[in-house]
């Protein structure tokens, strides 16, 4: 089962890599975000390089976005929300020696109705 969040229309929103497990003596290599049926990734970070190469796909999140990966439960910063950023983002982790693990986060933004 996915994950939920929700945010408000034009506020941050932070969606959880649910793939993502901390062990020890392990290390990540690269971290891709999918979003829906899109074939291809909309966010990569790739932790191979010292501080990490970011790629963002600015059709899908234009400059709204920035994957915190310095945390114990990392995650997808997506600001300015807008109707089309809901849906079902998957968070892939490719690890060194473990298996590579996905995770899914339903997203739904709750519209300001008007007055």
């Amino acid at each position: 089962g996915a994950a939920e969040v929700s945010g408000v229309q034009n506020q941050e929103v932070h969606i959880p890599c649910q793939g993502y497990k901390n062990t020890p003596g392990e290390s990540v290599l690269l971290i891709l975000w999918y979003k829906d049926s899109i074939p291809v990734p909309i966010y990569s970070f790739d932790a191979r390089t010292q501080n990490g190469r970011h790629w963002i796909d600015e059709v899908v999140l234009g400059d709204r976005s920035q994957f915190i990966s310095n945390v114990p439960e990392p995650y997808l910063r997506l600001q300015r929300i807008q109707p089309q950023d809901e849906g079902v983002y998957i968070c892939r982790v490719d690890y060194r020696r473990k298996p590579t693990l996905r995770g899914k986060t339903q997203l739904s933004v709750i519209t300001k109705q008007q007055a």
